[in-house]
């Protein structure tokens, strides 16, 4: 009878802390994905100012070799963006001028922008 409490005791123990080891990825934050073409970038500007940050332009604007396609995982706020490309968008991307708007024409136009 000893020997059978001993047993289950022991089993208790080993099956609560295999339960334990497997909720350590639980406690993890999950983040969303989601596919994005480099081409409808310019209608997010929070995305925009993250690929800029996050990628390399030398990839693409030195690089000899403009075959493929490529796709940078960008993290953004509790996602993470996955922008695809060909490499001659990627180039035609980072070539383009960004319009940045002065803050007193803001200010001027009372918040509107024209």
């Amino acid at each position: 009878m000893k020997a059978l409490k001993v047993v289950l005791v022991a089993a208790l123990v080993s099956f609560t802390m295999l339960s334990f080891a497997q909720s350590t990825d639980i406690d993890r934050p999950v983040f969303e994905s989601k596919y994005i073409s480099i081409t409808d970038v310019r209608s997010l500007s929070a995305l925009d100012n993250a690929i800029r940050t996050q990628v390399d332009p030398k990839l693409f604007l030195f690089n000899r070799e403009s075959n493929g396609f490529y796709i940078a995982n960008v993290k953004g706020k509790m996602r993470i963006y996955r922008v695809r490309g060909t490499f001659a968008e990627w180039k035609a991307y980072f070539n383009r001028k960004r319009i940045i708007i002065p803050s007193e024409q803001v200010v001027k136009n009372k918040g509107r922008i024209e």
